[in-house]
């Protein structure tokens, strides 16, 4: 039972809520020029990825300097993402108001995304695209990183917002589309019956001249 309680009010079973660590993390995560300083950091990281295209030369400058930022973007997502950890919690939180990091949904997209990361980093370090084992499945995930954009969603409350209603309508959206396309359908059959034979040639005259 320690235990159990140790896990709910710890982060990494090594952060308790009166932790000097935590409470810092907890003000970083709080602070307005903190979260604009991600939100401007995955911008400019989404902008550079237009930059990273197939047929870019990896020995030249222009490649050499985006894969620099690409890692410096990484090391802030990694250093945001482990301060949202020590602050929430990963997984299990006894705070009736802010659940742990891993179980919102708009953090588990951002984690998918900063994993995505990590590993492209590894690619990239370790050479594994140039060896061409399991070449197709690691492109395939290195791909990943056009997920970057929705980060900002994130961020911006009034984006959520418009996300969530579009989710939320999603299901009330499959029943005007059967509807719409019932419409249609009776529509084409009296098209069909109606009009049948006459809009089949034009009746244009030969010489246009």
């Amino acid at each position: 039972m320690q235990i159990w309680n140790k896990m709910r009010v710890s982060s990494f079973f090594i952060f308790d809520k009166e932790n000097w660590f935590r409470r810092w993390c907890t003000e970083i995560k709080d602070n307005n020029t903190f979260n604009n300083f991600i939100m401007v950091a995955i911008i400019v990281s989404s902008i550079l990825l237009v930059f990273q295209t197939p047929d870019l030369d990896p020995n030249s400058n222009t490649s050499v300097v985006l894969g620099y930022l690409d890692q410096v973007f990484t090391i802030v997502f990694i250093c945001e993402m482990l301060i949202k950890m020590i602050s929430m919690c990963v997984i299990i939180s006894n705070d009736r108001i802010q659940g742990a990091y891993l179980t919102v949904g708009w953090n588990q997209l951002d984690f998918v995304i900063v994993m995505v990361a990590i590993v492209d980093w590894y690619i990239t370090q370790s050479g594994v695209i140039e060896g061409g084992a399991g070449l197709s499945a690691l492109k395939a995930l290195r791909a990943l990183r056009a997920l970057r954009p929705l980060r900002t969603i994130s961020r911006a409350e009034g984006l959520k917002l418009i996300v969530d209603a579009l989710l939320r309508a999603i299901p009330a959206l499959g029943n005007v589309i059967m509807v719409s396309g019932l419409f249609i359908f009776i529509f084409s059959i009296i098209s069909i019956n109606m009009f049948k034979g006459l809009l089949y040639k034009c009746n244009l005259p030969m010489d246009m001249s």
